[in-house]
C-alpha cells in the first residue's frame, strides 16, 4: 500500500538538514466550499481541510496542485455533512464544529486542532513549529 499523503512536520527551520521537508510558506488566499471545506493556496503548496463529521477532520497538503479528495487508508468512513462555522480574523481562520476547532495561522501557515475542551489534538503546544510537506 503506497502512502500518498504529505507529512506535516513540526520542525522550526525552512528546510531541515538531512531531509526533504520544506515549509509550505504563508497562506496567500483561500476558498470556502459549500460543504464547509477550505482550499488554501500557500506560497509553496496547496491545502485542503474538510470534516468527515463533527469530530473527524482531514488535512491534506500538496506542493504542486490542489489535493484531490479520494479514499483514505486511515479512514473507513465516508464524509458526511458537518455543520462547520468559519470565522476569519486578521492573522488566522477558525473552522469550528460542535466537537473540534481548526486554527489556521496565516503567516506563516500553521495548523492546530483543539477539542471541545480546548485541548490541543494536533499542532505545537508551547512553541511555534513549521508546517511542512515532504
Amino acid at each position: 500500500m503506497k502512502d500518498t499523503s504529505f507529512a506535516i512536520h513540526p520542525g522550526t527551520k525552512k528546510k531541515l538538514e538531512g531531509t526533504d521537508y520544506r515549509d509550505i510558506g504563508n497562506l496567500v488566499s483561500y476558498t470556502i466550499k459549500d460543504n464547509g471545506s477550505l482550499i488554501g493556496y500557500c506560497e509553496k503548496g496547496f491545502v485542503r481541510i474538510f470534516f468527515y463529521k463533527a469530530d473527524i477532520v482531514r488535512v491534506m497538503m500538496d506542493p504542486k496542485k490542489e489535493p484531490v479528495v479520494s479514499s483514505s487508508h486511515a479512514l473507513v468512513a465516508e464524509p458526511t455533512t458537518a455543520d462547520v462555522e468559519v470565522k476569519e480574523r486578521d492573522s488566522y481562520i477558525l473552522m469550528e464544529t460542535s466537537k473540534l476547532t481548526v486554527h489556521l495561522q496565516k503567516v506563516p501557515f500553521r495548523v492546530r486542532i483543539t477539542d471541545g475542551e480546548g485541548r490541543t489534538c494536533f499542532g505545537k503546544r508551547k512553541r511555534d513549529g513549521a508546517q511542512c510537506y515532504r
